[in-house]
């Protein structure tokens, strides 16, 4: 037995539901996939088409602005690292001159920065321990005393 293509072609709209409805052995409800006719074809086509450029102009501008995105996120995190490891330390490193006074009672080097505010302490080297020789022994020689 040959299979009909098509049946029914003498109806249309409600009266072809109608028909099938009241000649078919059996109604199975069930997802198939319905042929396009040739008009539907060439819209799903076109549509197809502007749509995949319309997504390609879409992914080249992505593409754009995600590198934007990634340069600026490369720099705030940078940004935020630094203020991290700022708020970690309690200050900012800083490069500078920082001033050594020695310490004669503790035979220290006390190191304050340009503001005036004491940094730290460290031992005294031997350069400077010599420096602080000289320069008592240099007093003792003016003054005759050792103040």
């Amino acid at each position: 037995m040959e299979i009909v293509q098509k049946i029914g072609e003498e109806y249309e709209g409600e009266g072809l539901i109608s028909y099938l409805r009241h000649t078919a052995d059996s109604i199975v409800a069930q997802s198939y996939v319905r042929k396009f006719d040739a008009e539907e074809l060439r819209k799903e086509q076109w549509d197809f088409l502007s749509k995949s450029l319309e997504y390609d102009e879409v992914e080249v501008e992505k593409k754009r602005i995600s590198s934007e995105h990634v340069a600026k996120m490369k720099t705030l995190k940078s940004e935020i690292n630094q203020i991290k490891n700022n708020l970690r330390d309690e200050g900012v490193l800083t490069k500078g001159e920082l001033f050594g006074f020695r310490n004669e009672e503790t035979r220290q080097m006390d190191l304050y920065d340009s503001l005036g505010n004491y940094m730290y302490s460290r031992a005294m080297s031997a350069t400077e321990r010599q420096g602080f020789l000289m320069q008592g022994s240099h007093i003792k020689a003016m003054t005759g005393t050792e103040n």
